[in-house]
């Protein structure tokens, strides 16, 4: 492959992962990139060598960090993309949470393969429900921030802000998991900041729950809003109304 200048856009079809997947490589330094003046990235072709073969190299899944985002990065085999993950419905759909796909049935990948018959089953799932959750907490209440700080589990990446501008610049460089709006915000309107974050293309992906003080009753959640909780809430409160969410929307059954 000649040494030459790529965008994400072309890394990603070279490699036959989404932008996103590249974007994520340079910020974990795995390959190397510069900065035009423009804000976009260019990739020497060069640093891409390691994931590219006939079944697409790809980094190894680590708990610690986080880098996987798709099932098939976390199924492959010392970084090959497998055939069977080649055919799968979830891949050709570049979908990030294959578990939003189960109720697809045996046509959304191949059976017996990695899909089990439950998502409980699935150890890719765990694995995501396990490793550590990216949380970002929009609020001026500095009881509810001492609170969830002072108790935050080792599983749990936790960032706050108090403004819409401050929440854009931090998801430059930060993807949650879930992102808890207060609806009693004094500094921002609430509403504005649910609906630009709907909007953001940069965490695609993440669950939006809107905070309401238990003084207060919100009649409908706008689109994109997954959920409501009551505040005040306790960690605890936190991270198992997360694991709710996690088992109703992602279309995974608990075993009874």
């Amino acid at each position: 492959m000649p040494d030459r200048v790529l965008s994400t856009g072309q890394a990603a079809k070279l490699c036959s992962v989404t932008r996103d997947t590249v974007l994520k490589w340079i910020k974990m330094g795995k390959i190397d990139a510069v900065q035009t003046p423009g804000g976009h990235y260019r990739i020497k072709s060069e640093s891409l060598r390691p994931y590219i073969s006939l079944e697409t190299k790809l980094p190894r899944p680590k708990i610690d960090d986080k880098p996987v985002s798709y099932c098939w990065e976390y199924h492959s085999k010392d970084g090959e993309l497998t055939h069977n993950c080649r055919r799968c419905m979830v891949f050709k759909s570049q979908a990030q949470k294959c578990f939003l796909m189960a109720g697809l049935g045996e046509k959304a990948g191949p059976a017996g393969v990695h899909c089990k018959d439950n998502c409980y089953d699935c150890e890719y799932f765990h694995f995501i429900s396990e490793a550590r959750t990216n949380v970002l907490l929009v609020t001026d209440n500095e009881n509810l921030i001492k609170e969830v700080k002072a108790n935050a589990a080792d599983r749990l990446v936790l960032k706050t802000s108090s403004c819409e501008y401050d929440t854009s610049a931090i998801v430059h460089d930060f993807t949650p998991d879930f992102i808890i709006v207060d609806d009693s915000l004094r500094s921002s309107n609430p509403d504005e900041i649910c609906r630009h974050l709907v909007k953001d293309p940069r965490i695609k992906g993440a669950q939006i729950i809107l905070a309401v003080p238990e003084n207060r009753k919100r009649q409908m959640l706008q689109e994109g809003v997954c959920a409501s909780m009551t505040v005040p809430f306790t960690t605890k409160e936190m991270e198992d109304g997360f694991l709710q969410l996690r088992r109703s929307l992602w279309g995974a059954k608990e075993r009874r």
